[in-house]
């Protein structure tokens, strides 16, 4: 039972080569003909890659929820190698662990191709949560550029109003229910959204993030033993 799975491995990698072969044959005739003839010949009957039916499509063997699946862990790989880059942090140089926000789908994809992950972006341990990290805050305040172009004459008293209240309260408001509205001494409604704030992350010392994507928060802290993998 030991060989089992190394030889089913292997048919799969043939028939994926031969396949894609036949498909390509029409294109690069010769090339084809000569790949077939030194490797493929030995184990088919045909004489010629030339001879070989066009494959056919089998629908049943289409794992929708494995690509989509593979398709969120490419895209996680994606971030946090970015993230590494940013963080100006090679890939050799092992990372102890990787906070990833998001939903409780992402986190059981993420836990069940944990291993593979971790083989590729050198990350030890990941965890999803819909939370930021302890310690993470969020900063608000006016987009002055944003506001002036929207309110013109009224900017000043926007952004007052702005100072006033609480850029953070304000944002707060807008994450219920999509805007903040208040009158001005004018008379009319000024509505604020998102958009109308600069909003930043205020991050730990001991935190890295990376909000392209994925929001990634990288810990930064290494032990001997990590240095001591990177020299190796």
């Amino acid at each position: 039972m030991e060989g089992r799975p190394k030889e089913n491995t292997l048919q799969i990698i043939h028939s994926t080569i031969l396949e894609l072969l036949t498909l390509l044959a029409p294109f690069i005739q010769f090339t084809a003909e000569k790949i077939y003839l030194d490797v493929f010949k030995q184990f088919s009957k045909p004489e010629s890659i030339h001879l070989f039916s066009w494959p056919e499509i089998n629908e049943k063997l289409i794992d929708e929820k494995l690509e989509s699946d593979l398709k969120a862990v490419e895209t996680v790989i994606s971030d946090l190698m970015a993230g590494r880059e940013k963080m100006q942090r090679g890939v050799k140089w092992p990372i102890s662990k990787a906070i990833i926000i998001g939903d409780e789908t992402l986190a059981g994809i993420i836990e069940t191709y944990s291993e593979l992950i971790s083989n590729q972006t050198n990350i030890f341990e990941f965890a999803v949560q819909k939370d930021e990290p302890k310690g993470v805050n969020t900063v608000a305040k006016a987009d002055y550029n944003k506001i002036n172009a929207k309110f013109g004459r009224n900017s000043a008293e926007v952004i007052a109003k702005i100072v006033q209240v609480s850029a953070e309260s304000i944002l707060a408001k807008i994450q219920k229910i999509g805007k903040y509205e208040f009158k001005l001494s004018n008379g009319e409604n000024a509505e604020i959204i998102k958009e109308d704030l600069a909003i930043q992350k205020a991050v730990p010392a001991e935190l890295f993030m990376h909000g392209a994507g994925n929001i990634i928060y990288f810990e930064k802290p290494e032990t001997k033993e990590m240095l001591a993998s990177g020299f190796a």
